[in-house]
């Protein structure tokens, strides 16, 4: 009670307590209320003071004790941008020496909690939690420090509102190759009991993460049947549950192979299986028809063992194009995502994420956006690529178009035609509704994410606009009803480009976050799942010539991993216009052509290292195309070095011929299209549809659709109109 009264005194000037929801070995939980960001939280205590400790039964020091407490801290803090890992805010000492943990809070509840409510759970809720909880131990499993878990338990099993599950408590976690020898020289690995792998209670040396999987399969278990699994020989869950399909059966009884080596190795290998599960058991449900209530349900039998199966066609490789999905497993966090993540769970807030083409700055703004949604905000993306020319050249068509976007987005109705009847300037009008309409009419946080803003950098109106968005971060401080509005933006120009004003910008205020390249152990875990088709060697060679640059790597180990290239080859015809990179060379050197000052700076770069004119520069930087070190001015990475020199870009623009000048094969290769891609798009520039070009070229129209959806990814345009300007204007057909 006396330690109690303490922390409560403590918390009274930073959160208010509201009571205690659980206790675990290391300490008591509270629920408390954020009084600075006016959110829940949970805070966690030690149990003991260092002036009681002696007096209980509690193996080790006090020092020991508190640093179980840290390593909570710490290892939390390594996945803050995992949605399956509980987030610790932060490990914080009162005047008294009161240790505690300030944590995410969870409206749901434990696993323990839901267990104890409703028994065994349905084969869909609990297949669901434990690929969630699956989800997380991959995370854990692939980090350096070589973390394993050493107590998932249903109490260390949070849930969120909507059921998700979320793996908390890494107090007793193991980092590195921590031995699991006692002070009596016997087995002494922490951990709960019930759910200790074999290995765990019984052996002396470090564990693997077969471990942390042997205790998922007794998690598994105990949410199909309803009760833990206490068996001298493995029985499977449709012993108890004959509701339980036979892959579940398969799934459990190799998770508890007495033997860790004959378990399942990665978690993402049992994500998977019942990822599949999952959606078999959707499609048999949708075939068949209700059971009668009477019908007699035989017990399925376990399937034989699945066979070991290769990593990277588990992982299911994918193309590195486009943005990344917030569920990837080939997302390379890097520690700007903390950042920005961290950041959006406060209300009121203005990001900018910078950095050049393909760092991978719209897949961050999809992870904010999905963080921002779980906190419980409204999100809306807008991509401003996808504004046509008109809106881009009419200010008035802009401003109305981002309203009614804007308006859509949220699924609200429009009334941007109400508010533009007013006599007021664009800006104001935008303003207005988004104040007196949008923000009143939502009544809950709101997230406007707006991805490659530096669209309108041509445009007349870009000042207009850029100031408007400076001004609604202003109003945060004059009316509460702004704080209800974030503002996440993404762009590839230098923010002082945009707007000359520095005092009316948005890029200088909030959080700024700039992208950078790879480091080489960020390359080698991005080869590492890839299931390694690269050694260490040629991942070092690797850097060399791409210097982390994110496309590019992930190209390479795609090529690489999914066997359509060897790294000899690779390494070999990296400068090649046909080779591994020559779509991404093409079209970089097309984006080159007639733009003069472009050329003379690229020239200025690969010469002597410098480029006089800073404008120039920035435009290349923003294209990814050179770097600054120091005062020199460099090609970001080897292959852009070697690419460029090769093509003689360094003796001048004649040596790149004009397009009416190049034979449809040259054509092709300086834009990037295929020979075929480039018939297809004069067949479209002359009008034909999709369904008279396959007539015409014998093909199927799928093959057809799949051409032009090329086309217009290569030619950066969004239409059959544009794709046929753009094709004339360029004297390509």
């Amino acid at each position: 009670m006396n330690n109690h009264n303490k922390i409560h005194r403590f918390v009274a000037g930073k959160y208010q307590l509201e009571g205690e929801i659980g206790r675990g070995g290391l300490g008591t939980v509270y629920l408390a209320t954020d009084l600075r960001l006016k959110r829940q939280v949970a805070i966690k205590t030690l149990r003991y003071s260092r002036d009681n400790f002696s007096s209980h039964q509690t193996p080790g020091t006090f020092e020991e004790y508190l640093a179980r407490f840290e390593r909570e801290a710490a290892i939390s803090s390594y996945f803050t941008a995992n949605p399956y890992i509980v987030t610790v805010y932060g490990l914080e000492q009162d005047e008294q020496n009161n240790y505690y943990l300030v944590m995410e809070y969870f409206e749901g509840g434990s696993l323990a909690d839901l267990l104890k409510k409703e028994g065994r759970l349905s084969i869909e809720k609990a297949s669901n939690i434990a690929q969630n909880i699956c989800e997380a131990l991959a995370d854990i499993h692939r980090h350096p420090a070589d973390i394993v878990h050493r107590d998932l338990k249903p109490a260390n099993i949070l849930l969120r509102a909507n059921g998700q599950a979320v793996v908390a408590d890494f107090g007793v976690a193991q980092v590195g190759h921590e031995s699991g020898r006692g002070q009596d020289n016997k087995p002494n690995h922490p951990g709960s009991q019930p759910y200790m792998s074999p290995e765990q209670r019984n052996s002396l040396a470090y564990l693997t993460p077969a471990s942390d999987l042997y205790s998922l399969g007794l998690l598994l278990y105990e949410m199909l049947v309803g009760k833990l699994y206490s068996k001298v020989r493995i029985l499977p869950p449709s012993r108890e549950n004959p509701l339980v399909p036979g892959w579940l059966d398969t799934l459990f009884t190799r998770l508890l192979e007495e033997d860790p080596a004959k378990r399942y190795q990665q978690a993402e290998e049992v994500a998977q299986i019942i990822r599949e599960g999952l959606t078999n058991l959707k499609e048999e449900e949708e075939k068949t028809t209700p059971i009668p209530p009477r019908i007699v349900i035989t017990v399925p039998t376990p399937e034989p063992y699945p066979e070991p199966v290769h990593a990277a066609q588990l992982l299911r490789l994918e193309k590195p194009e486009g943005t990344m999905s917030a569920e990837s497993a080939f997302y390379i966090e890097r520690d700007s995502d903390a950042i920005a993540l961290e950041t959006i769970q406060l209300n009121g807030v203005t990001i900018t994420i910078k950095g050049p083409r393909q760092m991978g700055k719209s897949s961050l703004l999809i992870r904010v956006k999905e963080e921002a949604a779980k906190r419980g905000k409204r999100t809306a993306l807008l991509d401003f690529q996808l504004f046509d020319k008109p809106a881009l050249s009419n200010p008035d068509l802009f401003f109305r178009q981002f309203c009614d976007w804007l308006t859509d987005e949220l699924e609200l109705d429009s009334r941007v035609t109400e508010y533009w009847e007013m006599p007021l300037g664009n800006s104001q009008r935008t303003t207005r509704y988004m104040q007196r309409y949008l923000l009143k009419e939502l009544g809950q946080p709101l997230v406007i994410a707006m991805d490659e803003v530096d669209r309108i950098f041509d445009t007349p109106f870009r000042s207009d606009f850029f100031s408007m968005l400076r001004s609604w971060h202003n109003s945060r401080q004059t009316n509460s009803l702004w704080k209800q509005m974030d503002l996440v933006l993404v762009t590839s120009t230098e923010p002082y480009q945009l707007i000359e004003d520095l005092n009316q910008s948005p890029f200088n205020v909030g959080e700024v976050i700039e992208l950078v390249d790879f480091t080489q152990e960020q390359v080698t875990e991005l080869n590492r799942r890839h299931d390694n088709p690269l050694t260490p060697v040629e991942v070092e060679k690797l850097m060399v010539l791409l210097g982390g640059h994110p496309y590019l790597v992930r190209r390479a180990l795609y090529l690489v991993a999914s066997g359509r290239l060897s790294a000899p080859d690779l390494f070999r015809e990296a400068t090649n216009e046909r080779g591994p990179f020559g779509d991404h060379l093409r079209n970089h050197l097309f984006r080159l052509h007639e733009r003069e000052e472009l050329i003379a700076g690229m020239k200025q770069v690969i010469q002597k290292q410098q480029c006089s004119d800073e404008r120039v520069y920035f435009r290349l930087r923003g294209a990814g195309l050179v770097k600054r070190e120091g005062t020199a001015v460099i090609a970001r990475c080897k292959l852009y070095a070697d690419f460029f020199r090769q093509m003689s870009l360094e003796v001048g623009r004649e040596s790149v011929p004009s397009p009416d000048q190049l034979l449809p094969s040259q054509k092709a290769i300086v834009t990037g299209l295929s020979e075929r891609e480039l018939e297809v798009l004069k067949l479209l520039a002359a009008g034909l549809t999709n369904a008279q070009i396959a007539e015409k070229l014998v093909v199927s129209i799928h093959t057809i659709n799949s051409h032009v959806s090329s086309i217009y990814g290569k030619l950066e345009v969004t239409s059959r109109t544009e794709a046929a300007r753009y094709a004339l204007q360029h004297k390509l057909v």
